[in-house]
């Protein structure tokens, strides 16, 4: 498929003030707007965050007192390094115009977009019927149950690497691409088409196991790719499907394998076994995202992107089991 060419993403964007946080028992009206990241993408969250500027947001109330917080949300910045951060008591909701952070000005947030809650000891992250969607960044500790199902850790794996077992629909998110995944059965050829008797000349069926839909600002699809073998890689300069004109994206970014029901790697294709397929991280440096589904319980660093926004939690080890 062709080099996408959407807009410049988040990185570049230099807001004039962080996100602005109002207390947990304030959440309506919300606060005036204040400047947040403009710089669009994919229908989805950019691939590496905006940076805060120094300034410390305003608050319309007095902050949530140390007491009550069971940890942060901390806003990770252009260089990667700590922004901003926000308590975490009971809940928090994240959004453009409602919550108890705002972003304003960061189009592709919902007016309400997510809501971090606790439920006894566990934070769950859930998606509030954003347009965009909630990602979560796979980590090396990932498992299926996660994503709400319980599906086996994906075996084989380098400890740089991770990975989680992808459902038919699944959004992926690898530098400024947007990738809805199709699983399309267990790989075998269709059958050869004929006319009239007579079979029509051709290349050569291969399998076929699923294919990725390119998803752009504009709501269609513009490239599909197809996955055909056991192993396929994403990247910027090397692989299988490549994105050459998207600077968020590592060399080698990230790779579908096929894996079976105990998630061990399938390395020469399903043969006749049914195949899944695992998204792996091949150690990038912006990450790979996955979009959630239901409720996910996280855990202490765990980052999230919503919008142009990446956020990290931190936990009190002492508050949270």
């Amino acid at each position: 498929g062709g080099a996408p060419s959407f807009p410049r993403a988040a990185t570049n964007a230099m807001p004039a003030q962080p996100p602005r946080a109002v207390p947990p028992t304030a959440i309506d009206p919300p606060i005036q707007p204040s400047r947040a990241p403009v710089a669009p993408v994919a229908h989805a969250p950019a691939p590496a965050p905006a940076r805060p500027s120094a300034p410390p947001p305003r608050r319309s109330e007095p902050a949530v007192t140390p007491s009550k917080a069971r940890g942060r949300v901390v806003v990770i910045a252009k260089s990667g390094a700590d922004g901003p951060s926000y308590p975490l008591t009971d809940t928090l909701d994240i959004g453009r115009q409602e919550g108890h952070l705002i972003v304003a000005e960061d189009p592709y947030l919902s007016p309400r977009h997510v809501r971090l809650v606790f439920q006894g000891d566990k934070l769950v992250l859930r998606d509030l019927n954003s347009t965009n969607g909630v990602y979560l960044r796979l980590s090396p500790a990932d498992r299926g149950e996660r994503r709400g199902t319980a599906l086996p850790k994906v075996g084989g794996l380098r400890d740089a690497e991770s990975g989680v077992v992808l459902e038919d629909g699944d959004f992926v998110l690898v530098g400024q691409q947007v990738l809805r995944l199709e699983v399309l059965g267990d790989g075998a050829p269709g059958d050869p088409l004929s006319e009239h008797g007579t079979l029509v000349f051709g290349t050569p069926a291969a399998p076929r196991y699923a294919r990725l839909s390119q998803r752009s600002v504009e709501g269609m699809t513009r490239d599909v790719y197809y996955v055909r073998k056991a192993e396929t890689v994403l990247g910027r300069e090397s692989g299988d499907v490549v994105f050459t004109e998207d600077p968020f994206l590592s060399r080698r970014h990230a790779a579908l394998r096929l894996v079976g029901d105990d998630g061990a790697p399938l390395a020469n294709g399903a043969g006749g076994r049914r195949a899944r397929l695992a998204l792996v991280d091949l150690g990038s440096s912006n990450g790979t995202f996955v979009r959630v589904r239901g409720d996910v319980t996280l855990r202490a660093g765990d980052q999230f992107r919503v919008g142009q926004q990446l956020f990290r939690v931190d936990l009190d080890a002492d508050r949270v089991g």
